[in-house]
């Protein structure tokens, strides 16, 4: 009597990659919740930095050695060597804040503020985006205008992509919200 070889004909072979398709492939759909409800990267919707209204001269040519690009989400992209002997700041946008407290993050991680940093300024005050975690601040009079800058100081090299958040109270949370 011969034993029959379930598996060992093509068409038993062919038969499980099939299968083991069809079931990773639902497996997949599952996971993601579906092949069309993808996660979808929206700006988080609470950011006070208005995208639409960066700086209209950011991209601009520059005569300091840095290369400015903004992304259609608004991430802005730095890189360079800043040539002044001068610490450069880049103005992204006035934004107009009431009396509360407010967190600014610049979606930079691991890097010296000595180099380059995200900063608002009050008038006089100057409060930098700490790159570990965010900075909260407190404005004390309604309808004050602040301004967001990016700097690069004096002659140091610079490559990264800020996210800038600014929002009310004290997390700012992340750029990027995922939305569908």
């Amino acid at each position: 009597m011969a034993k029959r070889k379930i598996f060992g004909t093509r068409a038993g072979i062919i038969a499980i990659a099939v299968l083991i398709a069809v079931g990773l492939s639902a497996l997949f759909g599952f996971i993601t919740k579906g092949f069309t409800d993808f996660d979808v990267r929206e700006v988080n919707p609470d950011n006070l930095i208005n995208v639409e209204a960066y700086n209209d001269t950011l991209e601009d040519k520059r005569d300091d050695g840095l290369e400015i690009t903004v992304s259609e989400q608004g991430e802005i992209a730095v890189s360079g060597k800043n040539k002044t002997e001068a610490d450069v700041k880049i103005a992204i946008q006035d934004v107009t804040l009431e009396v509360g407290k407010y967190t600014i993050s610049s979606g930079v991680k691991n890097t010296d503020e000595d180099t380059y940093y995200l900063s608002i300024v009050n008038g006089e005050e100057t409060i930098i985006a700490d790159m570990e975690e965010d900075s909260t601040f407190t404005i004390t009079t309604n309808d004050t205008t602040c301004t967001v800058y990016i700097v690069v100081c004096a002659g140091e090299n610079v490559d990264a992509t800020f996210r800038p958040v600014l929002v009310e109270g004290s997390s700012a949370g992340d750029f990027y919200t995922i939305g569908k």
